[in-house]
């Protein structure tokens, strides 16, 4: 189990105090890396995929078509906070290429992830229940199809984690909050978090 392994909390220690940064990494075994990764996942407050999510994400896994499926992970993926977004996005690009490098199915990998992502409210711990399946489906499509999820979210234009706005040509502050909120339901700007009009 990672979490009795000692090379893991030597590892998870030493990060935590940023002692040589990246460089850590180097010579470690792959499964200790692999599991101080797991043990930060699991440690987080709410999943990466958020609670407030959870029965979106279990419906969308239940689309008719794959099609389907693609199109509700991808708008899931849209309303993610920003910072889960970025880490969504590294975390799956690096689990591909494992799946690439080591010959592990894209599916095996979704399914030993799945209860460290996505968790509901009423699970007192990441851990599979009745929803393991529908779980593992969700983390299945974002791997095979994680080019083109996070390719459709990279072409908006992601706002800072507060925009502010100056009045310079706007007459009013309505004014300049109605042309915002209007380039917002163009989707020419997405909200991510408090937009602050100064």
């Amino acid at each position: 189990e990672d979490q009795a392994d000692p090379g893991v909390a030597l590892l998870s220690s030493q990060l935590d105090e940023d002692i040589h940064g990246t460089t850590l990494y180097h010579g470690q075994h792959p499964q200790t890396v692999a599991g101080v990764l797991k043990a930060w996942l699991r440690q987080m407050p709410e999943p990466l995929l958020t609670t407030q999510f959870f029965d979106e994400w279990i419906e969308t896994s239940n689309a008719t078509t794959r099609e389907d499926c693609v199109e509700g992970v991808t708008r899931l993926v849209a309303k993610l906070p920003l910072a889960n977004c970025e880490i969504l996005s590294h975390l799956t690009k690096l689990l591909k290429e494992h799946s690439n490098a080591s010959g592990t199915p894209e599916r095996d990998i979704a399914k030993s992830m799945a209860p460290l992502l996505l968790w509901s409210d009423d699970e007192d711990l990441p851990v599979p229940q009745s929803s393991e399946v529908h779980r593992a489906e969700m983390i299945c499509v974002l791997l095979e199809e994680r080019d083109k999820i996070f390719s459709k979210r990279e072409r908006k234009q992601i706002t800072e984690v507060t925009i502010e706005f100056t009045m310079q040509g706007y007459p009013s502050i309505k004014e300049m909050r109605d042309h915002v909120e209007k380039m917002h339901k163009e989707d020419k700007i997405v909200f991510t978090t408090t937009t602050k009009y100064i």
